[in-house]
């Protein structure tokens, strides 16, 4: 028998494997008999091995019913789950799961598993959480459940649509974290918990709710969800402190997890990954900056007095820069700057505690940013004091406020 190799197979670069099934002589039960190494463009095959010696040979996977093995649809989107792969359809926007995965045999697919969501409208993303298969189309979420249809085809899945107006704009934003799978909506970052419950989770970044998100990821010795958008900012959610960050970076182009480190690639071809015993970003010193709530603490709309401001923290090296703004009256404008340049308190590990009097006192509210810069680990901010006393009056006093009168 002659076999020719695929028509893409290159014989100065590529090999093959040819495997050879057959029955016994007037048989309908095939038996695996050779497997050879092909490296030419064809290879002649010589079967003469006896009927009594290949009974015991592994047989053919489709001899007692199993589903034949067919090549998949182009992939608009696809996950690993259930000990499946699973494809959302580029060409008919079905879903096709996959064989049980089995080990030492390879992927195997078959139309009889494909799974029809009606009125799902165009598939964008999918992704596995516990028991579930989550299905997204831009505004609507669909569910499939169930352990699904054997290697024999027997069994099925069942599917259900859990949301009509929320769904996923970006499949590489989709993640898995403890209590739930985040994703990137048109409303913004929103996450589906355990129990398939919607909650809002980007609300406090929403100015990056239409950033195009490049890669999603989460090392696993830490409870934090890393979002890389094309603009080069990196989105980070703490869930243990519930607490929203961001770094400001190269243009990402991709990222990927490498030995539990984050790491992505920039437009420019560069490559970065994280390195946590360096508080340098590549080669040079970041900033640090933490901005506060509007302060009020005077009540609604009331005067107060701001006589001092006072940061606790404690040193990690000798020296830092601390520089902090305000704003006041909920306008974002600075009005007053006081700096902290070479800061020292030695040794590493000191307490310190820093206070200035801020030039402008009297306001109803006051904002503020604290930036920190040091080339090596910096000081921490472990609290913020600030002394006020209140003022009798209300808004009319306030600079640029009119007062309208009503009847």
């Amino acid at each position: 028998m002659t076999v020719k190799a695929p028509p893409f197979f290159d014989s100065t670069t590529d090999s093959f494997s040819l495997v050879l099934y057959r029955t016994t002589a007037n048989g309908t039960i095939f038996y695996r008999v050779t497997e050879s190494a092909v490296s030419t463009t064809t290879v002649t095959v010589v079967e003469q091995t006896p009927d009594a010696d290949i009974a015991s040979n592994p047989l053919l996977y489709t001899d007692g019913g199993g589903l034949e093995n067919v090549m998949p649809p182009a992939v608009e989107a696809w996950c690993i789950a259930r000990d499946r792969v699973w494809i959302v359809s580029a060409e008919d926007q079905n879903i096709y799961p996959s064989k049980l995965r089995i080990s030492g045999e390879g992927l195997g697919f078959n139309d009889a598993l494909r799974i029809t969501i009606n009125g799902s409208g165009d598939l964008r993303a999918i992704a596995g959480m516990d028991e579930k298969v989550l299905v997204f189309g831009e505004e609507s979420t669909w569910v499939i459940y169930g352990v699904g249809p054997d290697d024999l085809g027997s069994g099925n899945f069942e599917n259900q649509q859990i949301s009509d107006d929320l769904g996923c704009i970006e499949p590489r934003s989709i993640m898995l974290g403890d209590s739930g799978l985040y994703f990137q909506s048109r409303k913004g970052l929103w996450r589906y918990g355990r129990d398939l419950s919607s909650q809002p989770v980007g609300i406090p970044v929403d100015a990056y709710r239409t950033e195009t998100i490049v890669g999603a990821m989460s090392p696993s010795d830490r409870l934090a969800y890393w979002w890389f958008t094309a603009s080069g900012t990196i989105l980070v959610w703490d869930e243990y402190h519930q607490i929203w960050s961001r770094f400001l970076s190269d243009v990402a182009k991709g990222s990927a997890l490498v030995n539990q480190k984050p790491v992505f690639l920039t437009t420019g071809g560069e490559v970065f990954r994280e390195n946590t015993s360096s508080y340098q970003d590549d080669s040079g010193n970041y900033e640090c900056s933490i901005t506060t709530g509007w302060l009020n603490f005077a009540g609604v709309q009331g005067f107060q007095k701001v006589r001092l401001v006072s940061i606790l923290g404690t040193s990690q090296t000798a020296d830092f820069n601390l520089v902090v703004t305000a704003a006041y009256d909920h306008v974002d404008t600075t009005v007053s700057t006081w700096t902290a340049s070479n800061a020292t308190v030695k040794p590493a590990g000191t307490a310190y505690r820093w206070e200035f009097k801020p030039k402008r006192q009297k306001c109803t509210t006051m904002r503020l940013t604290i930036t920190q810069t040091s080339a090596a680990e910096g000081a921490s901010i472990t609290g913020l004091a600030v002394e006020a006393g209140l003022i009798p009056g209300i808004a009319r006093r306030l600079k640029g406020a009119k007062r309208v009168e009503g009847t």
